[in-house]
């Protein structure tokens, strides 16, 4: 070859001439003409002393030439070896699938303009061989952009490490690489400490808004632990916390995905995150080993998270610094995605964090600020009427944040139930364990407190919960604004509150898990006060009426008494609609069901003070349970004491009086049965203030009850009610069902007075008309006569007394003891028999038409009277409608005197004879008699003496 010639003159560039040929040996080619000055041509390929387009091999020296990712080494005339740079390491590529394009596109990123040629199988190489299967496209700028397998995924040895011989000199544009030159790395991330003082400041500002009560204790709010995520490799990072002021690992023990889930959520991650166990410690090309030359502390173990948790604090751990554990098993975790900031929620300056889940925005972070809910088990379903359903194990889950107080705080929910027997969980917190607010037919705070609401729970019917605890420990369950169980329970801490932790209708086990519907949720962060409760459970405060030392059971009449339905559509007062106390039967509703009721009138505005009932008489049917309802005016209705469930009965004829937390002023009162026992039939009456009786006397009048119009107590029929004839009386007691007093507050002295207006259906054989405690067997009688027993009292009236007739039995005693009888309003016997202690009255038991053996008889009575003092015999012949003659004079000697025919008169004559004549001589001695038209009493024969004289 001859030398090399002098390089050619640059020509004028031309207008868009083409690129000229390689020159020959000798003196360099010019580039062609150029072209008008402004457009640029192609710069001409410089050439190469005896070098011409076809390369031969092994012949010339191949160029090397480098970028920062990318070279060509070990050059010789055979080819240089292509390596490229990963993981600070470079490694070489693989002849497997390398085509000559690949080759040339190769060359251009490393700036050489004519390409080359691939040498397959180059060698040569060390180390790791990187790539393998390239295939560039001519776009990239880098061999490790371009399509291939996996780096350093490949069996390729390095007896099959490719070659390159590029052409001419790298003057060109070198490509850079755009892809990453590192295997991708879990993200490290620390807790910034702007965290805690967030915190911090949320929490002075919800203490600027707390109560003069709750400023005066201070507990310690729980702890903001920093954690961090360092020495990451390709599967995880080590996992830091920051405890007593140094940091520590966490022990891979018991560590759950959840607790994964929280560290890489804290650290705002929303993507989440995975752990990894022996996977502490990066090693080589981004792997990862046991950290078994750890040292420092390990501050936690056993570690379980739900996922949902803004802190460690939330989630379930051993105590700090006690991990059974070694730092080869420090735990790894790897965060998904990009890093964002920490989940910071709006500050609640008010205290209260309120969901509302008509729909699933109801699970985001709610407008009062606050967290958002989680559904860390299964999201249920939303309804714009009936909020968030949550199916069996689907429970709702929220972290309040160390913002939150653990020691005071009131939790409510407005929820129905889908099922309601076995234990099912409807309230815990982490730390608990198996306490919390369950439900087995009735709420109740368990295992362990046993703190239990009366009330059952009905299915798929709405209630407002509200559960709360004060700094002194105490717990308290309310149901729809009342106090329905309260307590101080030694288990779960005394109940103090994890913020971070806190889980709704969601189990320990399928077993344990409710299902049902909730529409609203609130937090507050202090305990309620009660008239806080009964606002939040929408619940108004009943009209307070004036108290009363003493009271009266009232069992309305039929025509105010009615029913939401009657079994057999019996009208009130017959049949199935008999729900007076006593009565012989009871009130059956058509369904037993809740919501059926009975509503009596008690005929004013006044105090309320309790409801007395009874079961069936006639069956075993009774209600265990009821709520009551109040109203002025019998169309506006108010739930008493908030819908307060009270207990009832255990059979079917024992009385319960249930006396209420206060009176309420009304006049109309409805008992709503809530539980019952057989079928739903009750018997009720209402308790109200009894009045002062007027001038110390009682009058009953049974006009369809049994009260006195004088006021005072009531008559109790204690032995079973009978019946009313009409609203104006009379009352029908059957034999052994009379009726009781307790006439303490009104007819208390030693000497009294009564009349009673009745008829007897029999009156042979002893038939007890009244009694008193402390008489025994003694005590005022008929047996033919009206009199006293014994009858060696010798206090009897002649008059033979008739059945079904009736009379004004009188009896009175003096203070001295002095006993005596009127019949009609005449006195008939009198005495002082000195037994039964005189036959004084026994203060709270006094007993008419009742013997405990068969001393009965059945009968009408018109009207009672008890006078707190003997009466005068004319005072006691005035309230009989009775008008005395006038006492005439004495005389020694005595006539007998018929009056004659003219001046005799007969209330009706048989035959209609007239006086004298046939059945009407009813002169003594005449031949026949009076004989009346009718036998009955009422007949009567009328003389004349002729003037006003005494008769004797």
């Amino acid at each position: 070859a001859g030398p090399r010639g002098g390089a050619g003159k640059m020509g004028v560039p031309g207008e868009g001439g083409e690129r000229g040929p390689i020159g020959h040996e000798g003196a360099g080619g010019f580039s062609g003409g150029g072209g008008p000055l402004g457009v640029s041509g192609y710069r001409g390929v410089e050439g190469f002393d005896g070098f011409t387009d076809s390369w031969i091999a092994g012949k010339y020296m191949c160029p090397a030439a480098a970028t920062e990712t990318m070279r060509l080494t070990d050059c010789s005339t055979k080819g240089c070896r292509l390596e490229t740079k990963f993981e600070d390491e470079w490694g070489s590529v693989c002849s497997r699938n390398f085509q000559e394009i690949t080759g040339e596109q190769v060359c251009h990123m490393l700036g050489f303009h004519r390409g080359g040629k691939v040498v397959p199988n180059r060698g040569g190489g060390s180390d790791k061989v990187w790539l393998y299967n390239v295939k560039c496209s001519g776009k990239e700028g880098d061999i490790g952009d371009c399509n291939h397998a996996a780096w350093g995924a490949n069996d390729c040895k390095h007896g099959e490490d490719v070659g390159l011989c590029c052409w001419g000199k790298d003057t060109g544009e070198k490509g850079v690489r755009t892809g990453e030159s590192f295997f991708p790395r879990c993200p490290s991330a620390e807790s910034p400490e702007s965290e805690a003082d967030a915190d911090a400041d949320a929490e002075d500002a919800i203490d600027g808004d707390a109560s003069e009560d709750d400023a005066e204790v201070k507990p310690p709010k729980p702890g903001k632990n920093q954690m961090r995520l360092t020495d990451c490799s390709r599967f995880a990072c080590r996992l830091e916390v920051f405890h007593e002021e140094k940091w520590g690992t966490v022990c891979e023990k018991g560590f759950n995905d959840g607790a994964a889930e929280m560290v890489c959520t804290a650290l705002g991650f929303r993507a989440g995150g995975v752990g990894k166990v022996g996977c502490a410690l990066q090693t080589k090309y981004g792997m990862c080993e046991e950290n078994k030359a750890g040292t420092g502390a390990i501050w936690l173990s056993h570690v379980n998270c739900f996922g949902f948790e803004r802190d460690l604090d939330g989630c379930q751990h051993l105590p700090w610094g006690s991990a059974p554990c070694f730092h080869s098993e420090d735990m790894g975790v790897c965060c998904k995605g990009q890093r964002g900031d920490p989940p910071k929620y709006k500050a609640n300056k008010s205290g209260r964090t309120a969901w509302r889940l008509g729909s699933a925005k109801g699970l985001q972070a709610p407008a009062t600020g606050g967290p958002p809910l989680y559904t860390p088990w299964g999201e249920g379903k939303f309804n714009p009427l009936n909020g968030y359903h949550f199916s069996r194990g689907k429970g709702l889950a929220f972290d309040q944040g160390s913002a939150f107080d653990p020691y005071t705080w009131t939790i409510y929910m407005h929820v129905r139930f889908d099922h309601i027997d076995g234990w099912r969980k409807i309230l815990s917190s982490r730390g608990w364990g198996y306490n919390g607010l369950y439900l087995n037919s009735y709420l109740r705070i368990s295992p362990d407190a046993s703190l239990e609401c009366v009330e059952p729970i009905i299915l798929k019917h709405w209630y407002r919960i509200l559960l709360s605890r004060d700094k002194e420990g105490v717990v308290r369950l309310w149901l729809n604004g009342y106090l329905c169980a309260a307590g101080k329970p030694e288990e779960s801490n005394h109940y103090q509150l994890n913020p971070h932790s806190v889980f709704l209708f969601h189990g320990d086990d399928q077993k344990k898990q409710a299902n049902g519907d909730i529409k609203a949720l609130k937090m507050y962060n202090r305990t309620l006060s009660e008239v806080e409760i009964r606002e939040v459970a929408k619940c108004h405060e009943n009209k307070r009426a004036k108290s009363c030392e003493n009271t009266i059971t009232f069992s309305t009449s039929a025509p105010r008494t009615s029913y939401s339905s009657v079994w057999g559509g019996d009208k009130a007062g017959q049949g199935y609609g008999r729900g007076r106390l006593n009565s012989k039967a009871a009130w059956c509703a058509a369904n037993s069901k809740v919501g059926e009721w009975m509503q009596m009138d008690t005929g004013s505005l006044q105090s309320i003070v309790g409801i007395t009932t009874q079961g069936r008489r006639d069956s075993s049917d009774w209600v265990t349970g009821f709520k009551v309802q109040v109203s002025i005016d019998g169309m506006a209705w108010t739930d008493a004491f908030c819908g307060r469930y009270f207990k009832a009965n255990k059979n079917k004829n024992g009385k319960v009086k249930t006396m209420f937390p206060y009176p309420l002023y009304a006049r109309h009162v409805r008992v709503l049965p809530w539980s019952w026992y057989g079928g739903l039939c009750m018997r009720a009456g209402v308790i109200i203030c009894e009045r002062p009786c007027i001038k110390g006397e009682l009058s009953y009048s049974f006009r369809m009850d049994f009260l006195s119009s004088t006021y005072g107590p009531a008559l109790d029929p204690s032995w079973g009610e009978g019946e009313f004839d009409s609203i104006r009386g009379p009352y029908v007691f059957e034999a052994q069902k009379g009726l009781l007093l307790n006439r303490i507050r009104c007819i208390s002295g030693a000497a009294w007075t009564i009349i009673i207006h009745a008829q007897l259906d029999k009156t042979k054989g002893w038939r007890r008309i009244l009694n008193s405690k402390g008489w025994g067997d003694t005590g005022l009688y008929v047996n033919n006569n009206y009199q006293m027993f014994p009858s060696a009292t010798f206090v009897r009236c002649k008059e033979v007394i008739l059945p079904n007739t009736y009379y004004q039995f009188g009896i009175s005693r003096s203070g001295a003891g002095l006993i005596k009888l009127y019949l009609n309003g005449e006195v008939c016997a009198h005495g002082s028999p000195d037994i039964s202690n005189k036959f004084a009255l026994d203060a709270k038991e006094v007993e008419f038409f009742h013997d405990d053996g068969n001393e009965n008889s059945g009968g009408k009575v018109k009207r009672i009277r008890l006078f707190n003092t003997a009466l005068k015999d004319s005072e006691v012949a005035l309230h009989c409608d009775c008008r005395l003659a006038t006492k005439g004079n004495p005389c020694k000697n005595l006539i007998k005197y018929s009056a004659p025919n003219e001046r005799t008169i007969y209330s009706s004559i048989w035959a209609d004879d007239k006086p004298g004549k046939g059945h009407g001589r009813g002169r003594l001695s005449s031949r026949q008699a009076w004989s009346a038209k009718t036998d009955n009493v009422g007949q009567f024969m009328m003389m004349d003496t002729g003037e006003i004289q005494s008769i004797a």
